[in-house]
């Protein structure tokens, strides 16, 4: 996709034919016309996105990124996007899934612990 860099995570609005991909190296969100392949709009989401998705209901588009926020944007009218939210979330929660039905979305992180020192451990074999 021209205007794209690194795309990862693609969402679909089957009703309106369109697709929804993060672009994580320009921090954009390519939307795109699933019939003429043409980029609509391309506003700006956070930085490392790795996931997308779209809420049929609610007419939202999601992009969740490495630095921690969700971005979200809505379709206004013919070629507008209305930029709707960035929430932040823990720093690298960027994997997201979409619950359909409750309209939650879930990411997952891991904590990590500082580096420790092991130290050195002798063990004593009697027999």
């Amino acid at each position: 996709m021209a205007g794209c860099e690194e795309p990862t995570g693609l969402a679909l609005d089957k009703k309106n034919r369109r697709l929804f991909a993060g672009c994580g190296g320009d921090k954009k969100m390519a939307i795109v016309n699933a019939d003429s392949g043409k980029v609509i709009a391309m506003p700006d989401i956070g930085d490392g996105c790795d996931a997308t998705a779209f809420d049929v209901d609610q007419k939202l588009a999601f992009a969740s990124a490495g630095d921690g926020t969700i971005n979200s944007n809505s379709r206004r009218y013919a070629g507008q996007v209305q930029r709707r939210g960035n929430n932040q979330d823990s720093r690298s929660a960027r994997t997201m899934a979409l619950d359909p039905k409750t309209h939650e979305l879930f990411t997952v992180t891991a904590k990590v612990l500082p580096e420790r020192k092991l130290s050195r451990i002798r063990l004593w074999c009697w027999w």
